[in-house]
């Protein structure tokens, strides 16, 4: 039976654009990436940006405008303001 690992919701407001993001991760990986890991041995399977944002919060629409990267990630949600 295989294990499923427990998730932490990140939410990040980009410096840059100000919209917010969430991206799910394993918490197990967050909680080593807090106490002092690497983002890149925390987050083996990610991919740069989205690296970057949990370092960051950069979202991927401004990283590609800072970095001249076409990286994409299903990971990273922008949230939608909610009509009252």
């Amino acid at each position: 039976m295989e294990k499923k690992s427990m998730e932490q919701t990140i939410i990040q407001e980009c410096p840059m654009c100000k919209k917010v993001h969430t991206m799910d991760v394993p918490l197990d990986s967050l909680l080593a990436y807090e106490l002092g890991g690497l983002v890149q041995e925390c987050f083996p399977d990610y991919n740069p940006a989205e690296r970057e944002f949990i370092n960051t919060g950069y979202c991927i629409e401004c990283q590609k405008k800072i970095f001249q990267t076409n990286y994409k990630s299903d990971r990273i949600q922008e949230v939608k303001e909610v009509q009252a």
